[in-house]
């Protein structure tokens, strides 16, 4: 009896050999049989299993048993591949919704950021407008800083009408008329002993004259005290007028002249040529100073009021998740889909 014959096949012909259930006892005749066969079988002697050759009958019963879990296996993948598609559309459909809304969004964020760029500048308008009506209104006032306490509030009058004719002389006291005279502000000095006096001149002009007499003055001595005197400003215009401090100690140091205006602007000359400021900016810019640090506030705002906005949200409806079959429903399906399969075949067979 030969040796089974060996080639580099051997493993793929042992795959499709159809195995033997028979054992022992074979006749003489049916091993001679399986012997002149020898397509792939196997010599064996007695006692041990003995395989069969690959038929025509096995090979297609393989390849049917192949194909048709190839088809249970195709259709599970179409099937899944058809959840996965929905659900991939479902998520398109609301990525693009919220695209759609964001734009809208950005389009009226960018609206309102315009409204809130105007409305600062209608602010910025009216302050400065009622900055100078203020000013305005108080523009025959005058501060006199450095009197003493010990003056009575009966007594302020004439001392004022008494530091006016001090101050220019050929202003009698009779002849200037003040409508109100007071204390304002808290006390300072040294043990509390000088606070200011405000003063209202109904005369204009008289209030001018007083003002320019006093500015040529380098100190004004009066009854033992040192005063000076003040335009009444409003507090909005001295918190400007200390912002610009870098600029008007520059131009003293250069002595060069300038002067306030109403509404709020810096005029002087420079370079031979008038220019009229109102940030501390334009004033660096022109004098060609560096400042580093950034215009502060003129005046404190209070924190804008926090609303509740309405909720504009829409509430999507999420597609319930597919729950995995259960090993019976897996069974049906196969059964359903084997059906089909062997009703294809039938119809196949009948038209060939």
């Amino acid at each position: 009896m030969s040796p089974p014959k060996q080639n580099k096949d051997g493993n793929l012909k042992t795959m499709f050999t159809k195995p033997n259930t028979r054992t022992g006892g074979s006749t003489e005749e049916e091993d001679r049989q399986g012997t002149n066969k020898g397509s792939g079988g196997l010599e064996t002697g007695g006692g041990t299993p003995k395989e069969e050759p690959v038929t025509r009958a096995f090979m297609e019963e393989l390849f049917t048993s192949l194909r048709e879990d190839i088809l249970v296996f195709k259709g599970e993948m179409i099937k899944d591949l058809k959840n996965m598609q929905s659900d991939v559309t479902d998520i398109g459909n609301r990525v693009s919704t919220l695209e759609t809304l964001s734009d809208a969004k950005e389009e009226e964020l960018e609206f309102y950021r315009q409204d809130l760029m105007t409305l600062k500048e209608q602010n910025m308008d009216l302050q400065l407008h009622l900055e100078d009506l203020e000013n305005r209104s108080r523009r025959s006032n005058v501060r006199i800083r450095g009197a003493p306490r010990g003056i009575g509030n009966s007594e302020l009058e004439q001392y004022v009408l008494r530091l006016f004719h001090h101050i220019h002389p050929p202003l009698q006291s009779e002849d200037i008329q003040l409508d109100r005279t007071h204390r304002t502000g808290p006390p300072y000095g040294p043990n509390n002993t000088m606070q200011d006096i405000l003063t209202c001149v109904h005369h204009y002009r008289q209030k001018e004259m007083i003002m320019q007499a006093a500015r040529g003055q380098d100190q004004i001595s009066f009854e033992g005290a040192t005063l000076s005197l003040y335009q009444d400003l409003s507090r909005m215009t001295l918190q400007r007028r200390r912002l610009m401090r870098p600029a008007t100690t520059f131009l003293q140091a250069n002595k060069t002249n300038y002067r306030w205006a109403h509404p709020f602007r810096l005029i002087f000359t420079w370079n031979k040529e008038q220019h009229g400021v109102t940030t501390l900016e334009a004033a660096s810019e022109v004098l060609g100073l560096e400042c580093g640090a950034n215009e502060s506030k003129t005046m404190e705002r209070s924190a804008p009021k926090r609303y509740e906005q309405r909720n504009r949200w829409k509430t999507v409806t999420h597609k319930k998740k597919r729950e995995k079959p259960t090993p019976e429903e897996c069974e049906k399906e196969r059964e359903a889909v084997l059906h089909d399969i062997r009703d294809m075949d039938k119809d196949s067979t009948e038209t060939t």
